[in-house]
């Protein structure tokens, strides 16, 4: 249905903005942006209509003006007309107090990576080693 470039979302100002681009689209209907903080529930946020059919780089944006404290999820799910969905990837968003440090939360996404978001208390280099063992 379509040809997704990337998605991304970032916090600023109190504004979490969330980017996306197509390079094609067929009968795209709209796409919904959805949150979540615990990955397993998830609430549609805003809808963005699609460009129906196209073979163009298009970009989109949207915003979430009243983001959570703390950790949120944010996946994009695109809605062909004859109501077909597909999800994009999951991407984290920071929104708070900057004082907090260390590990703030992980998660295993689509492709089945481990993803640790790590925020340090001060401007310093982080080193940080994963040891695999098998049994």
């Amino acid at each position: 249905p379509i040809e997704l470039s990337g998605f991304t979302a970032s916090c600023e100002n109190e504004i979490v903005t969330l980017n996306w681009a197509t390079a094609s689209e067929t009968n795209n209907d709209y796409f919904t942006i959805e949150r979540s903080i615990n990955l397993a529930e998830w609430d549609p946020l805003l809808i963005v209509n699609g460009a129906g059919n196209s073979n163009t780089l298009l970009n989109y944006t949207a915003e979430d003006n009243e983001p959570l404290n703390g950790i949120s999820y944010y996946r994009l799910k695109q809605t062909d007309f004859d109501g077909t969905s597909h999800y994009s990837k999951i991407v984290p968003v920071f929104f708070g107090d900057e004082s907090t440090g260390g590990i703030m939360n992980n998660w295993v996404d689509d492709e089945k990576n481990l993803n640790i978001l790590f925020r340090s208390l001060d401007d310093v280099d982080i080193s940080i080693s994963i040891f695999i063992l098998t049994l």
